[in-house]
């Protein structure tokens, strides 16, 4: 139903006694004139008066015309179609590319004809011309569900969406849990899902977990996961390369009941540098592909001795388990600095020591004895980029502590000296963090939850954006949502809190309790902990002025190959206007592109697919003639693609989507359904649309224009007539 009518500012009373008060005085000016003129020109006169005076008026009360019009929306279908690479491969069930056109083809979605909008995704998501199995390429190099979700709430707020239907295997490998992404979304979500959902014949490579950095001949874990399904009572051989040269080697024996295995190799590098390693599980008779039996990963070699230096308010017992967790490293050096009475200490640090440390350790410090002169000296050299692990004590003085906070992963809510007992809760989402990996199973969650309880005051504290929370904790075993454990890698500088004390307790009553019930193999989760934060913290490189990074290490063939800069000047201020040049060496070319400034002292450039193998790359940033800095580094084309990681349909997720979300799961068998479905459901129906249009009269030019006139030909016709 439309509707139309004036408004005005004020009242409407009031505009006409005004009017009519400005008619009467037009009237009443031109009762008598002089000379005399003719009733007629009177009259005329006397209207045009009135009008141009009323119109004045009228546009002082500011009138504005709105019109209401209403009207239906049909509603709107979107299809997503799964364009990735594992939607072209063989699974256990054959071929998946018959299967999903004949998917495609029986939901006859196309019916819907202007009401349906269609796209494909893989990394990112595309408009697709046509719902037809024909217009996909089905060659992305990754898939990412929760991206193609949310591309849809960002760009159909204008339309009366009422459903998303997404063909897919639900294999994501990239971007966030599509789960949360649909529970924000709000919307029916119908599945149909592509694939077998039993697992192939096959070994495949999930993931290689190690540092991203080392020191020449720090001895340093190589982590392997593989799936294994389908072989039983055989024995695979594994072995871990760099570059291309044998420096590792076991023998998994794969048993009935068991597909999830793990192996861990030793690293020792000996020469500084950008080293690729590759771990590569040997192919068995049988399997669906050989193509993920292998992965690879760059690491870099750094040689420096790291200077790890103590700072502790008192003598406490973890200073003695931390130094002994981590004395055993190659290439440290560790110094001891405790307060003793007052504001000395034992060992006065001197200049030399706090510029030759990497590493800054507090436990139970600063405390209420440290002298502000001890904690501005250790802030200003800090600030210089150094890392700083932060473990609690009884006696930890937070107002002085509020000083670091710039560097540490928390800033402080509130403090109060009273002492209780807490638990670890581990985040399960931080079971991939290189500081509390163990097994790189769901094992490592029982296992960090299991250990003792430490002491904790009631301090609480705020952690910061950019940080990351490794574990919160638990009181008489309830969850509480208190960070416990907390990293942060912010502007060339790490750190680590850990907001409990009497870590001991985790060697005594976990590690060397087991050792003494004979069980030698348990792991010692406190000494890992200890030496991987150190490892972690000590891992920094000297600030540069030309950052460049690839945006992975390791891309399919036929994949464009993207880089990101950043320049800074010397004094480390980000810089604009730099020409950014890049040479990229393969085995039979170079290549030089120019990268282009976005914003803040980035800059971006991309090129076409490169041939596979190892591939190295060159930058340098000039101003004018100057040049600012130089980077280098490496990435390979054509490893193992994450398509082939998981070649079976995620059942499990596909349908926990569907239910959430109040949709529906169907597969290409039933396919057929999947449009009554649609239009049955209680969501798809048309909406009521409301569009509101206002026309601001006041502001218009003419009302001034025929005032205007209509005074200017009173004006006119009183000068013919002789009148003053």
């Amino acid at each position: 139903m439309n509707s139309y009518y004036f408004g005005i500012s004020g009242s409407w009373a009031v505009l006409i006694i005004i009017s009519l008060a400005l008619i009467a005085f037009s009237f009443w000016s031109y009762r008598k004139t002089v000379p005399e003129i003719t009733p007629r020109r009177k009259t005329l006169l006397m209207v045009m008066r009135s009008v141009a005076l009323v119109l004045l008026l009228f546009a002082l009360f500011e009138p504005v015309y709105t019109a209401i019009r209403g009207s239906m929306k049909e509603p709107v279908v979107v299809a997503l179609l799964d364009n990735s690479l594992s939607m072209s491969l063989d699974d256990a069930g054959g071929d998946r590319k018959s299967g999903y056109k004949r998917a495609i083809d029986d939901s006859q979605l196309e019916l819907l004809s202007d009401d349906l909008i269609v796209r494909k995704f893989s990394s990112s998501v595309q408009e697709s011309e046509s719902f037809e199995f024909d217009a996909l390429e089905l060659d992305g190099s990754n898939t990412d569900l929760s991206n193609a979700l949310g591309n849809i709430n960002r760009s159909m707020t204008d339309e009366n969406l009422r459903s998303i239907v997404i063909f897919t295997d639900g294999a994501f490998n990239s971007g966030d849990n599509p789960i949360y992404t649909a529970e924000r979304l709000g919307k029916p979500i119908f599945i149909v899902g592509i694939g077998d959902s039993t697992y192939p014949k096959d070994v495949a490579i999930v993931n290689i977990i190690t540092n991203d950095a080392v020191y020449i001949n720090d001895k340093v874990p190589v982590n392997l996961r593989f799936d294994a399904n389908g072989f039983e009572d055989k024995s695979v051989k594994v072995q871990l390369f760099e570059e291309n040269i044998s420096i590792g080697e076991t023998t998994v024996e794969l048993t009935p009941n068991r597909t999830e295995y793990s192996v861990d190799f030793t690293y020792e590098p000996k020469t500084e540098g950008n080293k690729k390693l590759s771990i590569k599980v040997e192919n068995l008779e049988g399997e669906i592909t050989h193509k993920n039996n292998q992965m690879a990963k760059f690491v870099k070699v750094l040689k420096n001795k790291r200077i790890i230096s103590f700072f502790s308010g008192s003598a406490v017992a973890d200073i003695s388990f931390i130094k002994n967790a981590i004395k055993n490293q190659e290439g440290i050096e560790i110094r001891e600095f405790i307060q003793s009475l007052g504001t000395s200490f034992y060992t006065e640090p001197t200049q030399k020591d706090l510029n030759e440390t990497e590493v800054f350790i507090f436990v139970n410090f600063p405390t209420i004895n440290t002298s502000d002169a001890t904690v501005q000296n250790l802030v200003n050299h800090i600030s210089k980029g150094k890392s700083i692990l932060f473990v609690a004590g009884r006696e930890t003085d937070y107002n002085k502590l509020k000083k670091f906070e710039e560097f540490l992963p928390f800033n402080v809510a509130s403090t109060r000296a009273k002492e209780f007992m807490v638990n670890l809760d581990l985040n399960p989402r931080a079971l991939s963090n290189p500081l509390i990996r163990i097994n790189g199973t769901d094992e490592d969650l029982t296992l960090w939850n299991n250990l003792p309880p430490i002491y904790k005051t009631e301090t609480f504290v705020r952690i910061k954006s950019e940080s990351e929370l490794v574990a919160s904790m638990k009181v008489n075993n309830v969850p509480i949502a208190e960070p416990l454990i907390m990293t942060r890698e912010f502007q060339q500088t790490k750190s680590i809190a850990v907001m409990g004390y009497g870590l001991f307790r985790w060697k005594l009553g976990g590690h060397a309790l087991e050792v003494s019930r004979g069980r030698n193999e348990a792991t010692d989760i406190f000494t890992l902990f200890m030496e991987n934060s150190i490892r972690w913290l000590s891992l920094k490189y000297k600030a540069k002025q030309l950052i460049i990074k690839p945006t992975k290490q390791l891309y399919n063939v036929g994949e464009r190959i993207e880089f990101v800069a950043q320049v800074y000047d010397a004094s480390y201020q980000t810089v604009d206007n730099a020409i950014v040049e890049l040479q990229i060496e393969s085995p039979d070319e170079t290549r030089t592109i120019i990268m282009s400034p976005i914003n803040n002292g980035r800059y971006f450039g991309a090129m076409e697919s490169l041939p596979a193998g190892d591939h190295k790359f060159k930058g340098i940033a000039k101003l004018g003639q100057n040049i600012l800095g130089t980077d280098d580094g490496r990435f390979s084309v054509g490893e193992t693609p994450a398509e082939y990681l998981n070649l079976r349909m995620n059942t499990s997720l596909l349908r926990s989507l569907a239910y959430i979300s109040g949709g529906e799961f169907f597969t290409p068998d039933n396919a057929n359904e999947l449009l009554d479905a649609i239009k049955n459901h209680k969501n798809f129906k048309a909406r009521p649309v409301t569009e509101r249009s206002e026309f601001a009269l006041w502001s218009q030019p003419w009302l001034l224009i025929i005032a205007i006139l209509l005074f200017s030909v009173e004006w006119f016709i009183r000068k013919r007539s002789g009148m003053l």
